[in-house]
């Protein structure tokens, strides 16, 4: 079983301890269930060769291939693909991901417009000083489920409030957040080895049809997914899914689809 630690920090400080907590629980739950044994691989983004997306837009229109850009990025999603879970950790910084997380994620908008990471669980953590952590952790949902992936939970950390040696530690808070660690672990660790696709939750299959939007725009995705069947379907693979959310994407589908052949078909929208 292989975890990808994708970090947006620019220190091994307080994420880089959430990280240990997190790899110490899912080892010792391969030892004691006999699975496979857990291999973790941690991208420092910071430390990574990441280039300012130039805005070229080569990878929505002709494929991500096309990258004028010659770095670690390609190599990054690869492993990201090759991935049985991933987390997202990055401290807060005004009111959002770092720096370098938020470059990396620019350069891998396309998976936005062409998910590869289809089914793979991701947990999401930020730590902060005291405030941020909704919007970030928001958005960082929002980024794992357009990638195609299977959001399994955020945890927040307030590092004063976490770590003992400050003198703002609340031991109850402490144990609701090492109660919340060892509950999306376990989680991760059952979704990673896990050889059924997942059930979606109602975000995700949304996500799924609102994202066929972009098939109207570019051809590259169009062709993608339409060689996928995607563009018919209820959701990335064959999969049950309750009457009323099938309704609820049937029902974005048509609100698209006229509304790209009303304002942009119809050449109503002047760019």
């Amino acid at each position: 079983m292989r975890i990808t630690i994708l970090s947006g920090s620019p220190r091994n400080k307080d994420g880089y301890s959430i990280i240990k907590e997190i790899e110490k629980v899912m080892s010792e739950i391969g030892n004691e269930e006999k699975s496979k044994k857990v291999k973790f691989e941690m991208i420092d983004i910071s430390k990574m060769n990441v280039k300012l997306c130039t805005g070229c837009m080569q990878c929505f229109s002709r494929g991500d291939a096309f990258c004028p850009l010659s770095d670690d990025v390609r190599a990054i999603k690869q492993t990201l693909v090759e991935s049985d879970g991933i987390i997202l950790i990055s401290p807060v910084y005004a009111l959002h991901v770092t720096s370098a997380m938020k470059l990396l994620i620019d350069r891998l908008s396309f998976l936005c417009h062409r998910p590869e990471l289809i089914g793979t669980p991701i947990l999401n953590i930020v730590t902060t000083d005291g405030g941020g952590q909704k919007p970030t952790l928001s958005y960082l949902k929002m980024i794992s489920t357009a990638w195609g992936g299977h959001w399994i939970g955020n945890i927040d950390v307030v590092s004063p409030m976490y770590f003992s040696k400050s003198v703002y530690y609340n031991s109850k808070y402490a144990e609701k957040v090492r109660n919340k660690i060892e509950i999306y672990a376990q989680k991760l660790h059952s979704h990673a080895l896990s050889d059924t696709n997942p059930k979606p939750t109602i975000y995700e299959v949304l996500t799924f049809h609102g994202l066929k939007s972009k098939t109207f725009m570019q051809k590259a995705d169009h062709d993608y997914w339409n060689s996928r069947g995607w563009l018919e379907s209820d959701y990335y693979y064959p999969v049950q899914v309750n009457p009323f959310m099938k309704l609820m994407g049937k029902c974005l589908d048509i609100f698209i689809q006229n509304y790209f052949r009303k304002n942009y078909l119809s050449g109503n929208v002047q760019g």
